[in-house]
C-alpha cells in the first residue's frame, strides 16, 4: 500500500494484495470497498467487503493518516537536507592564451534555488561570468558552478560571491593568486649559476698558456 502527493497538490492512494505477481485484491479508494481482479479471489473479496468495520478502518488509512504521515516525512527530510553545509571550491589554472580562469564551484546545496557570483573589486562580474546551471548531484543535494577569465598580471581583488538558504550569511571567498617566489627563487638559482660559470670561463681564460 502506499500514497503520493502530486505537484498539482492532489494526492494519489493505493492498497494491494499480490500471489505469484499478479494483484490478488485490490481496495477501491472511491468505492471503499475490495475488488477482486481474478475471479478466484472473489470468495475472500465477499468476505473482506462484509466487515465494515475493517473497511472504515482501511479507509481512514489510506485517506488520513498516510497522507499525513507522508507530509510529516517530507518535511522531516526537506529540514535534514538544509541542515548539510554547503561546500564552495575556488580553483584557478591557465588558458593557452595566457590569461587563468577561475572557477567557483558550490555544491551539496538544497533546496535548488542558489546565486553564485563573481565579484571584482566587490562588484558583479555577471555579464564576463560563465554559469554552468544547477544540476542534481544524486544524493537529493544540488551542484553549480561560475567561472571568469582574468589578465594574471591584473591587482584586482577577486571575490566568490554565495547565497543559499542554508547559510545563515552571505558566503564569500576570495582568490589567492598562486605565489611567485619559487620562481623567483628558481630565476636567482639560474642567475648565480650563470655567474659562477662566467668567473670560471674568466678564469681559465687568464690562464691560458697562449695569453700575452
Amino acid at each position: 500500500y502506499g500514497c503520493e502527493l502530486r505537484a498539482d497538490g492532489s494526492t494519489g492512494r493505493s492498497y494491494h494484495h499480490s500471489s505469484d505477481g499478479r494483484d490478488f485484491h485490490c481496495y477501491g479508494v472511491k468505492s471503499h470497498t475490495w475488488v477482486a481482479p481474478v475471479p478466484w479471489a472473489e470468495a475472500t473479496q465477499h468476505k473482506w467487503n462484509g466487515k465494515s468495520v475493517t473497511l472504515q478502518r482501511r479507509r481512514g488509512h489510506l485517506v488520513e493518516q498516510c497522507s499525513e504521515w507522508l507530509r510529516k516525512h517530507l518535511d522531516y527530510g526537506r529540514e535534514s537536507l538544509r541542515l548539510r553545509e554547503l561546500k564552495l571550491l575556488v580553483s584557478d589554472r591557465p588558458t593557452p592564451d595566457g590569461l587563468t580562469r577561475l572557477s567557483c564551484r558550490a555544491h551539496s546545496f538544497y533546496p535548488h534555488n542558489i546565486i553564485i557570483v563573481w565579484l571584482k573589486n566587490r562588484v558583479a562580474m555577471s555579464g564576463e561570468m560563465q554559469s554552468w546551471g544547477i544540476v542534481p548531484s544524486g544524493d537529493g543535494t544540488y551542484q553549480t558552478q561560475a567561472t571568469i577569465e582574468i589578465d594574471p598580471s591584473s591587482d584586482a581583488q577577486y571575490q566568490c560571491h554565495v547565497e543559499h538558504e542554508s547559510l545563515a550569511q552571505d558566503l564569500r571567498v576570495a582568490w589567492e593568486p598562486k605565489s611567485n617566489v619559487g620562481l623567483i627563487v628558481g630565476q636567482v638559482i639560474g642567475a648565480l649559476m650563470l655567474l659562477v660559470a662566467a668567473v670560471a670561463g674568466i678564469g681559465l681564460y687568464t690562464r691560458s698558456p697562449w695569453s700575452v
